[in-house]
């Protein structure tokens, strides 16, 4: 009888339990250590992620999650990454500029600028014993005789396609630079978040142009697969607690005050791509 009393009890506490479980295994614990999958760099001079991963540090601290950030074990290009979060595979986050067209209905997009609007800022890597070619640049439909490399699944490859310039792709990062001083094309536009650390570690062979930049609205965005809808509710709230506290804006001073003054983009000619009408050049 007195077991049978205790039964309702018993109950609730099992109840209570396997509630607490779900909810942590869903990220909403407040306190919880986090395992999240991203994906391997491309190379090991590949430093493209470690403003990502420090901002997504800073978003969860802010409701006190702590996130355990892993690589992927192998190297994945950007299209496969998309389609692995899609279909529920190992990569539990990824941040891109995000096209529409690629993404179908399995794919959470944290509508959270992490540049800011500043990706969109291009500057313009060229073969060193071809820069001065580039002085016989004057207007924007100069720019259209020029062939320009870009990754074979970045959205900035359909964007230059549309505009009736010649594209070379690859599907390797560090190809990129080689294709530039094999003369395969002419222009790497980069941005002003990754241009100076790839010039760093790239040979003499690659310069910047200093007198022109590109412009093209490229916001760049967290995904997450739609399964991980608790985790992205967390960050999407982290990230505004982050950017309404004035957290944000230092970590990204931090890491980006020094290349926006040395990109000095006030001084260069820009062409910007939503005002190109190759139309307009014929």
């Amino acid at each position: 009888m007195k077991n049978y009393q205790k039964l309702p009890l018993f109950r609730k506490l099992i109840s209570l339990a396997l509630a607490l479980s779900v909810c942590c295994f869903d990220y909403v614990c407040w306190g919880a250590s986090v395992k999240v999958t991203y994906p391997k760099p491309e190379s090991v001079d590949d430093n493209r992620n470690r403003y990502p991963l420090a901002l997504l540090k800073l978003a969860a601290s802010k409701v006190d999650i702590s996130l355990e950030l892993i690589p992927t074990k192998v190297v994945m290009q950007q299209g496969r990454v998309i389609k692995n979060i899609e279909t529920h595979g190992e990569i539990d986050l990824f941040w891109t500029v995000v096209d529409q067209s690629r993404l179908n209905s399995n794919i959470r997009v944290i509508k959270f600028p992490i540049y800011q609007q500043l990706f969109g800022w291009r500057l313009l890597l060229v073969a060193s014993k071809n820069k001065t070619q580039f002085d016989a640049v004057k207007s924007r439909c100069d720019w259209l005789a020029r062939s320009v490399i870009s990754g074979h699944d970045w959205p900035e490859a359909k964007l230059f396609k549309n505009k009736g310039m010649v594209v070379a792709t690859t599907a390797n990062y560090t190809g990129l630079f080689g294709m530039l001083t094999k003369g395969r094309a002419n222009i790497l536009p980069r941005s002003l978040f990754e241009v100076y650390s790839e010039l760093d570690h790239s040979s003499k062979e690659v310069s910047i142009l200093d007198n022109w930049a590109w412009y093209y609205d490229s916001p760049v965005y967290f995904v997450l697969s739609k399964r991980n809808k608790h985790l992205a509710n967390h960050l999407e709230q982290g990230l505004a607690l982050a950017k309404d506290n004035g957290d944000f804006s230092q970590l990204f001073e931090l890491y980006f005050s020094d290349v926006i003054s040395r990109a000095a983009l006030s001084h260069r000619r820009v062409l910007n791509f939503d005002e190109l009408n190759p139309n307009s050049c014929l």
